[in-house]
């Protein structure tokens, strides 16, 4: 607006240097023009006039009127751990002490609901938050608690959640749904505001030092969301994006797809380069130090090593998937764990520095104290904390898997969140170390405590066996055509003591093709795998198009001597006809699109844009006077 202000002043003074501009400015444009026209073209430009005044006193409102909360850039939260893994690099680094923790919790808090891979983040009034996975109705639940454990709010979405929060720094908490929403939360636990922006969201949100907030969608998309919920842009991948993006020092913005892509992406959204690794995306890149970018590969078990033009760096190849993301010391340590049962620590030239063997798979993102002590979780329900030379300084045994990456404190408390639907804090040991205190957990409507207790119990007169399907997430469009389970007898008993024809799935579906056994979970304890039609699965889960679900499996059947066993797992089973339907008429071009520019324009920015219109228009106007002018001697 104001270079058109300039050619518009420039204009004029040539035009009366040329003599009569001013006197004469109405004969020159308008001689020869009938008196209802020039009525008209008055009216017309009068108009454009005062609407280009009103967009430009808009413009100056949206700056001067609203300057001081626009001028007040929410970033990322300056508080101890403010969203997944501590920090927008995903480091997994605290700045804090954590040499007086020992292995016995201060308290224990009971949420009502299993806490999955998503971890504690801490604000900077030390108010920790945690967002849990769903109860029986497929709801979960966000929870503020005071550093004592007792319960200061929380909020239910009405949808469930498998993602970590992030926080802002004026306090606003920004987190996502498994229904395709983002939401904003006040510092007291009120709604500030909801949007959908996908049909599916599992990715954790990060906060740039803009305030921008990126988040990775089902439908392929990385989003940038302004503090309003208003989309900024967004970026199109070849596949759905579950990770939580990391940003680097110079904004750099990294997202790992499942289209086994890492993306490095600028500020804007354009595309800076990409990196095709050797597997699907489950875990988050990492940054370290000297921009270096980590990211675990779910498919070849690889963690590869980035430089930051995108070039490779170093891969090491681990014995299982990797689902982990990986966290950076300070001194350049590379800390991951794998499926493989191991938590490896790699030096910065990507070769073995120690090795230890859980008894399961290792999920967990870890944590790394200021003095070095390196804190991660296990499936085999234990809280594990090593000494930078890798041996076993304290393990804690939970109720269930240990998927949640710790979060640490500005007193060196960490805490950690297990699926048995508890929230540990481990300090310098409790009152009395036998008995740590429990904090009951929320209340429903009727005053009833919801805690993990209330977990449904297996008939006791039934084997209550380990089962695993296979995948974890079933989409009714994707290619396979079987769903596996693995079951696992308790005491390492020999599966072949199973009556293989006997095996129901959900009391339904029988095996189809030869099964086989073998120790696939590399626990030293033989399965057996099983195979059922992917095709009547999707018809036994029964949803519509774009519906999706948790889906509470069963496994049963008997042994060879008559005695019968049960097993359970849970698979997320989404119909993607209506999804894919909208992939294939969507671009994929993976640049922002015009129209989402558009409408993502600030009120400023779109006065500007209405000023200039307006200023053209007019000029256009009066040059098509002029000329009629010029043809009527």
């Amino acid at each position: 607006m104001h270079d058109a202000l300039q050619r518009w002043t420039k204009n004029c003074i040539c035009a009366e240097k040329r003599g009569n501009f001013i006197s004469n400015q109405r004969r020159y444009y308008l001689t020869g023009v009938s008196g209802r026209t020039k009525r008209a073209i008055i009216l017309v430009i009068s108009g454009l006039v005062f609407f280009a005044m009103l967009s430009a006193m808009l413009g100056i409102l949206c700056i001067n009127g609203e300057p001081k909360e626009a001028a007040q850039v929410q970033s990322l939260a300056n508080s101890p751990w403010p969203c997944f893994h501590g920090n927008a690099g995903h480091t997994g680094l605290s700045p804090y002490d954590t040499s007086q923790v020992t292995g016995v919790p201060k308290w224990i808090y009971a949420v009502d609901t299993r806490i999955n891979m998503q971890g504690p983040v801490i604000g900077s009034d030390g108010t920790i938050y945690i967002n849990s996975y769903m109860d029986s109705n497929y709801i979960g639940r966000v929870c503020a608690l005071n550093p004592d454990g007792t319960l200061k709010w929380s909020y239910s979405p009405g949808s469930s959640m498998i993602s970590t929060l992030a926080l802002s720094s004026d306090g606003t908490i920004y987190f996502d749904s498994m229904d395709g929403k983002m939401h904003a939360l006040n510092p007291d636990g009120t709604l500030k505001w909801s949007c959908q922006v996908s049909n599916y969201l599992i990715s954790s949100p990060v906060i740039g030092a803009d305030g921008t907030i990126y988040i990775g969608t089902h439908d392929n998309k990385l989003l940038a969301i302004r503090a309003d919920g208003t989309i900024k842009w967004s970026y199109t991948t070849g596949d759905c994006i579950w990770s939580s993006p990391a940003i680097g020092a110079d904004g750099t913005i990294y997202v790992h797809s499942y289209d086994q892509k890492l993306y490095a992406l600028n500020p804007d959204g354009t595309l800076k380069w990409s990196y095709l690794t050797g597997g699907r995306a489950e875990a988050s890149p990492t940054i370290g130090p000297d921009g270096a970018i980590y990211v675990s590969a779910y498919d070849d078990g690889k963690l590869y090593a980035l430089n930051s033009d995108g070039t490779l760096r170093w891969t090491y190849q681990t014995g299982y998937y990797l689902i982990s993301s990986p966290a950076v010391g300070a001194d350049g340590t590379v800390y991951v764990g794998s499926c493989d049962r191991n938590v490896y620590a790699l030096n910065q030239d990507g070769t073995l520095k120690w090795s230890y063997l859980t008894n399961d798979c290792v999920d967990c993102s870890p944590a790394i104290g200021a003095d070095g002590t390196i804190y991660v979780g296990s499936c085999d329900n234990r809280m594990l904390a090593f000494n930078p030379n890798g041996t076993l300084k304290w393990s804690y045994a939970t109720g269930d898997w240990v998927l949640s990456s710790p979060a640490i404190g500005a007193d060196g408390t960490v805490y950690v969140g297990s699926c048995d639907g508890k929230l540990y804090a481990f300090g310098n040991g409790a009152a009395d170390e036998d008995q740590p205190q429990i904090v009951p957990g929320s209340t429903d409507d009727n005053g009833n405590q919801n805690s993990s207790s209330e977990w449904p119990s297996v008939d006791p007169s039934v084997q209550n066996w380990s089962v695993d399907i296979d995948p974890d997430t079933v989409e009714t469009e994707s290619n396979g055509n079987w769903i596996t389970a693995y079951i696992e007898l308790p005491n390492g008993a020999d599966p072949a003591c199973i009556n293989s024809s006997s095996i129901l799935l959900n009391g339904a579906l029988t095996i189809v093709g030869p099964t086989e056994i073998g120790d696939y979970d590399l626990d030293g304890i033989p399965d057996l795998m099983v195979k059922f039609d992917r095709a009547e699965f999707v018809t036994l889960a029964n949803l519509s198009p774009g519906q999706k679900t948790i889906f509470n499996v069963t496994v049963s059947g008997t042994l060879l001597g008559g005695s019968k066993f049960i097993g359970s797992d849970s698979v997320l089973v989404m119909n993607t006809t209506a999804t894919n339907t909208e992939n294939k008429n969507a671009s994929n071009s993976g640049q922002p699109a015009l129209t989402d520019a558009v409408a993502s324009m600030s009120a400023y920015e779109l006065a500007l844009l209405f000023s200039m219109v307006c200023f053209s228009a007019l000029g256009n106007l009066v040059f098509i006077a002029r000329l009629r002018t010029q043809k009527k001697p």
